[in-house]
């Protein structure tokens, strides 16, 4: 199933994510990985099937954030994918415009807020036992 989320928030991606995983019974919540690549549109297909080969060895979460037209508005759509052969899981985030840019400096050596990548952290480690 892919879900579409078109100039959407993270808290409207993390409740499609947890909608889905309980429509699913919960099996993403043993996943001990998220694997996090970072492209371009023209990159994108071939990195995220290498990871979604990589998923079918260990249970992961993939999220494929890719950067588009660094000269639009700024605008967050994501695409999620649930229930296929691999990965249990694949989140690709489009970043429009200077969300995607690399941070820039203020003149006090701060990180300008409104250009700043949003940061993507994976989840905890468990071990099995």
């Amino acid at each position: 199933m892919t879900i579409d989320l078109t100039d959407t928030t993270t808290g409207a991606i993390r409740e499609a994510l947890t909608r889905e995983r309980k429509r699913l019974g919960g099996q993403t919540t043993g996943m001990v990985l998220n694997l996090i690549i970072v492209t371009d549109e023209a990159g994108q297909y071939d990195a995220v099937r290498a990871a979604g080969e990589a998923g079918r060895e260990h249970p992961c979460r993939i999220i494929g954030v890719i950067i588009r037209r660094p000269d639009a508005a700024s605008r967050l759509d994501a695409e999620i994918r649930t229930g296929e052969a691999g990965p249990s899981q694949t989140v690709l985030l489009r970043l429009h415009g200077p969300m995607g840019q690399t941070p820039r400096l203020s003149r006090g050596g701060r990180r300008d807020a409104r250009h700043a990548r949003p940061r993507i952290r994976s989840g905890s480690w468990r071990s099995a036992g």
